[in-house]
């Protein structure tokens, strides 16, 4: 799964992630495979890394939203933490994540 997650030093995500045809979900809405969470979390702890700070400076302070891409059946998600300054995209490839049953739709 390591591969398939992009963190924010693709140039090009962040231009993906406001694409047009991008539509916001709520978080709630949507589940992720272990190997997703897995590597969002190792994410998180790389970014803590990079930032001097425990991981869970992050995760305590982070403020998110998450877009669905139907055309490439992939999530977006960018999580900022102001008060380090710091904001990560991730990228969850179809595979990774589904929606949950009855929920905004179903793939």
């Amino acid at each position: 799964m390591n591969a398939a997650l992009h963190l924010y030093e693709d140039p090009h995500l962040e231009e993906r992630y406001e694409a047009i045809d991008a539509l916001p979900v709520h978080p709630a809405l949507v589940m992720l495979s272990d190997d997703a969470k897995a590597s969002v979390g190792e994410a998180f702890r790389e970014v803590a890394f990079t930032l001097c700070c425990d991981p869970s400076e992050l995760t305590r302070g982070a403020h998110g939203e998450m877009l669905w891409h139907p055309a490439e059946d992939c999530l977006s998600l960018r999580l900022s933490v102001p008060e380090l300054e710091a904001e990560m995209y991730v990228e969850i490839p179809s595979g990774h994540w589904s929606f949950r049953t009855g929920s905004h739709a179903e793939h």
